[in-house]
C-alpha cells in the first residue's frame, strides 16, 4: 500500500508513531486508517528494518477489514 501527496509527485507507505501504551499492531491499523481512510486487519510482520537508529521500521502484511 502506498499513498501520494496532492502537492508532490512522490509516493510513500503509510507510517507514524506508536503512542504511549499502544500495541504495535493497533498503532499500525490506526496509522493506515488515519492516512488512507481504509480499515485494515494485521496478519503479521514481514520485515524489521533499522535504517536510522534509534528508529525501527516494520513492514506489515495486512488485509482490508470490512
Amino acid at each position: 500500500m502506498v499513498k501520494t501527496y496532492a502537492r508532490s509527485d512522490t509516493w510513500e507507505s503509510p507510517g507514524g508513531q506508536v503512542e504511549e501504551d499502544e500495541a504495535l499492531d493497533i498503532a499500525m491499523c490506526r496509522e493506515v486508517q488515519e492516512e488512507t481512510e481504509i480499515a485494515v486487519e494485521p496478519l503479521g510482520i514481514t520485515g524489521v528494518y533499522y535504517i536510522t537508529r534509534p528508529k525501527i521500521f516494520y513492514r506489515w502484511f495486512f488485509r482490508p477489514n470490512g
